[in-house]
């Protein structure tokens, strides 16, 4: 494999999010065990294949849901790993052919809404096998299915833009972040609860999820920033604020970090009313844990798109 010489972003301001990171100790037994599973799905090939496991997002999942035994780190690193390919081959899709890109996300709404896959779709074989093998309770099915189509249809908005900045995606960012279904799903999934939707879905925990998923999308945006301008992608926050009448790109990075703290401030007030909340009655340990697992899910995908080279600029 060839490999060029990047360096990481170094004129984009420093954004810590105000929580530890915590690594999962199972996460060099599962690493390897990943890696063999999704070359034998048979999805990516060549030098693609090499780039993307080099990309460790077995490490991703243990820094964001390090509260999981073994067997769950495994399952949902088949789902994440998954997932970022899916998400990777669909950009290269956006390049190509806009309209193939819509058709390979409509397939993934069709098996989740009905069940259906198309013939010898490797794709599809290894997210249902990915699925599968969560073991989902009928709720947390549920769930799945109701935030990975919110993901694959914000997908779809965004490929319609044809690479322009528009203002529609300060709205849409927060839906291809993909932030939801982990938040939602996957940090109770790591500490095997499944809590009942009058917790899980109270205005109150919903309106703090919203503000983890608005200070990802913040920190993503600026994090990536000159990565994608690099490669000449403009589809970022940062650009819509920046064709905004008198803006400039300074004044837009500017506002986006303004609103990454705001909301990391916030996200801390949050965090500690939920963990007294008296209206969560008996289950009020349990959602005391779970707004740890979200604080700590958050965390973890901050820092570790820090420390990857995912979003390194390559030197020419």
């Amino acid at each position: 494999m060839e490999y060029r010489a990047a360096q990481r972003q170094t004129n984009m301001p420093e954004l810590d999010f105000p929580f530890p990171t915590h690594v999962s100790g199972h996460y060099l037994y599962v690493r390897p065990r990943i890696h063999d599973w999704f070359i034998a799905k048979n999805v990516l090939h060549g030098q693609r294949l090499q780039r993307f496991l080099l990309g460790d997002y077995t490490l991703f999942v243990a820094m964001m849901h390090a509260g999981s035994d073994e067997s769950r780190l495994e399952r949902l690193t088949r789902y994440y790993i998954l997932w970022f390919a899916m998400e990777e081959y669909c950009e290269s899709l956006w390049l190509d052919d806009t309209g193939k890109a819509g058709s390979f996300l409509a397939a993934f709404i069709d098996y989740l809404h009905n069940g259906k896959r198309g013939p010898a779709d490797p794709w599809l074989d290894a997210y249902a096998e990915a699925v599968e093998d969560l073991l989902l309770s009928p709720r947390q099915r549920a769930l799945l299915v109701t935030w990975m189509t919110d993901w694959l249809r914000g997908e779809q908005r965004v490929a319609a833009y044809k690479g322009e900045p528009r203002e529609e995606f300060m709205r849409d960012r927060f839906h291809t972040i993909g932030q939801h279904l982990a938040f939602r799903l996957f940090t109770q999934y790591e500490l095997a609860l499944d809590l009942p939707a009058a917790i899980a879905e109270h205005p109150e925990a919903e309106t703090f999820i919203w503000t983890l998923v608005r200070a990802g999308s913040w920190h993503s945006d600026v994090l990536t920033l000159e990565a994608e301008e690099s490669r000449g992608e403009l589809v970022n926050t940062v650009h819509v604020i920046a064709r905004r009448p008198g803006a400039t790109r300074e004044h837009a990075i500017e506002t986006i970090t303004r609103r990454f703290h705001d909301d990391c401030r916030l996200t801390t007030r949050q965090a500690r009313a939920l963990r007294r909340a008296h209206w969560a009655g008996d289950h009020q340990h349990d959602l005391a844990r779970w707004v740890d697992a979200l604080m700590g899910c958050s965390a973890g995908f901050l820092s570790w798109n820090k420390i990857t080279d995912r979003y390194a600029v390559a030197l020419q």
